[in-house]
């Protein structure tokens, strides 16, 4: 193990040039649009358009083989309609002495249904239970105070510069979850497991099971080759949390930062969860579920219920 560890340690120093990724542009491009901003950590309407501007065209981006990834990355967007600025509320809901600390991310981009599902999934918490605060934010870029505007242009780093925020705000027990969920239960389930773990993790698989999405360009640099897919379990990123008390854990979220800030390991079929994947199987904080035990799709709800009674959240696809 540890010759393993040291080599992903010298593999992760080398610069790995890939045709398809031109990160000098890269590198201009972006420097010269923080540059033009008037507060980087408190943006102006007018920065916010420069940003908006910026993403529709993400110039230094390649193609990503013209998927539907790549249409959702296009069209993410920090201002709404009317140019409506973001939005960042904090909601404490049925809070007790043990619960005082948790916390669940809720952040939708400007565009589409994600504002509506947002609204839709803090009303769920509070109808079945959930005890504890929720940090909902839409639009905007979240920890933008503390620089996390500067990842906006990486494809769903807003997931990690979530987790960073909420550690900084003192948060032990943190939660993420995506937009499309609905809820089935009050999550005692899932937070007993981040008090007790350090954090919840699921997989549907190994790297391998989706190996054509998980692109090795964006392993490499990261020390992994596709050989070595099948023995990291592709962790689910709809909903996973974090214990901040847990030293394991805060390793964790900081290796996932450091690989996102290379912007190249984002570039893959599912940009975030192959980084954290590979973070957390270097860590050694393998998950534990099975994704199709704690979630299923819409459709599925009548039949599996009664099946499986450790499901958790439920999946609405409509974006």
């Amino acid at each position: 193990m540890k010759i393993l560890m040291l080599t992903l340690a010298i593999l992760n120093q080398l610069i790995i040039p890939f045709p398809f990724f031109d990160a000098d542009k890269y590198k201009k491009e972006v420097e010269q649009l923080w540059e033009s901003l008037e507060d980087l950590y408190h943006p102006t309407l007018g920065d916010y358009k420069k940003i908006d501007a910026y993403l529709k065209t993400r110039t230094f981006y390649p193609s990503l083989r013209n998927s539907y990834r790549e249409k959702q990355i296009l069209r993410f967007q920090l201002l709404g309609p009317e140019d409506t600025l973001p939005i960042l509320e904090k909601h404490a809901i049925n809070v007790t002495d043990k619960t005082q600390d948790r916390c669940i991310l809720i952040y939708a981009s400007q565009n589409g249904l994600y504002p509506e599902k947002a609204r839709n999934l803090l009303i769920d918490l509070k109808e079945k239970g959930y005890s504890g605060h929720v940090l909902l934010q839409i639009g905007g870029f979240p920890n933008t105070e503390y620089g996390g505007i500067k990842l906006c242009h990486i494809p769903y780093a807003f997931k990690v510069a979530f987790f960073d925020y909420a550690k900084r705000l003192g948060y032990k027990e943190v939660l993420w979850m995506d937009t499309s969920l609905h809820l089935l239960s009050n999550l005692e389930v899932v937070f007993s497991e981040i008090e007790k773990r350090g954090y919840f993790f699921s997989f549907p698989g190994s790297l391998s099971d989706n190996g054509p999405s998980h692109w090795e360009e964006a392993a490499l640099p990261m020390g992994v080759t596709y050989e070595m897919y099948p023995q990291i379990p592709h962790i689910w990123s709809g909903l996973f949390g974090f214990n901040m008390g847990n030293p394991d854990a805060l390793q964790a979220i900081d290796e996932w930062l450091r690989e996102t800030k290379k912007v190249v390991t984002s570039i893959s079929g599912f940009p975030e969860e192959l980084s954290l994947s590979i973070v957390a199987w270097r860590l050694g904080l393998n998950p534990v579920f099975r994704t199709d035990t704690i979630v299923c799709n819409e459709s599925e709800l009548h039949f599996l219920l009664a099946q499986k009674p450790t499901l958790q959240v439920y999946i609405d696809p409509r974006r």
